[in-house]
């Protein structure tokens, strides 16, 4: 139980935001600018903070390593979702969003609260670097999906996290720490990024009606496909490699994250089936309250960290 703490945790600054959504003492017209404010402000002064620390040789190589094993995940699950997507026979609109939703979890808006909550600020350290391929993959195979036969914008790799990554990798080479001014500042409205994305999230999941979401057994699949086998698969497949502590524990537990709400995002601004793609994020969030405790429990007791 005591393994578990950091993730109910999570789960009840969700609850919190579910629960006044839902009593109406917080309006739903309020998720959007709170959503904003995580992505573009608390996340990125998150990264810093947590980025911020003393040059070590070990968490370079660690986070080399990182980055090769984001990579090869990522191929991995792309070509898994291309497979797919030449066998299955749904309009282009809903195959967008599952073949999104098989790929991309939700590695930063709960991700980073996550790891942080289980691991500490090392952990986050090597989840920035998880998602510096998770961005790059987003805005390329990710926005190719829901806009077939055109070429992504690579303007759109430019977001505040990985200007925030950039820069926090840039200072770790250089052994450069934030004056005390700065780095308090930073950590303060850094550390709001857990609570509200949480609550974000809960938000979200009060907007929905339960019977909307499971009239359809496709989302069921993929979410399982994305909460239990890849998981399973990610476990199996770094443990063979030869991973172990935390280099085992980060990517694993990022890979136990729901559906990203990119999906949502990006089905309704290209036009494809958003009520669909939005139907798998939350169905997947829905699904991960149960999932995430039972795969950290697992993740836990392998690697010992």
């Amino acid at each position: 139980m005591v393994v578990l703490q950091p993730v109910l945790t999570l789960f009840f600054m969700m609850g919190i935001g579910f629960v006044f959504t839902k009593l109406k003492l917080i309006s739903s017209d309020f998720r959007r600018p709170l959503t904003a404010y995580v992505i573009n402000l608390a996340l990125p002064l998150f990264v810093l903070h947590n980025m911020n620390f003393d040059f070590d040789r070990q968490v370079l190589f660690n986070s080399l390593t990182m980055l090769g094993i984001a990579l090869g995940s990522y191929l991995v699950m792309t070509g898994i979702a291309i497979v797919y997507a030449k066998r299955s026979r749904l309009s282009e609109a809903k195959l967008s969003a599952y073949q999104f939703g098989m790929v991309f979890s939700n590695v930063g808006f709960m991700g980073y609260p996550l790891i942080a909550g289980l691991y500490g600020a090392e952990a986050v350290f090597y989840t920035a670097i998880f998602n510096l391929v998770f961005e790059s993959f987003i805005w390329t195979y990710g926005v190719s999906v829901f806009q077939r036969g055109s070429k992504p914008n690579l303007r759109n790799l430019i977001t505040p996290n990985l200007i925030a990554l950039m820069l926090g990798m840039s200072l770790f080479l250089l052994n450069f720490r934030w004056p005390k001014v700065l780095a308090d500042g930073i950590e303060t409205v850094g550390r709001t990024a857990t609570p509200i994305s949480m609550i974000v999230i809960g938000m979200m999941l009060a907007e929905v009606r339960l019977r909307d979401m499971i009239n359809d057994y496709r989302p069921l699949v993929i979410s399982a496909y994305r909460l239990v086998i890849i998981p399973a698969l990610a476990i199996g497949c770094y443990w063979l490699i030869g991973l172990r502590g935390l280099n085992l524990a980060v990517p694993a537990m990022l890979m136990t994250t729901p559906i990203a709400a990119y999906a949502a995002i990006l089905a309704g601004h290209y036009k494809k089936d958003f009520r669909e793609a939005t139907r798998l994020v939350i169905i997947s969030t829905l699904l991960s309250l149960i999932t995430i405790p039972f795969w950290a429990n697992i993740i836990i007791r392998i690697t010992g960290v």
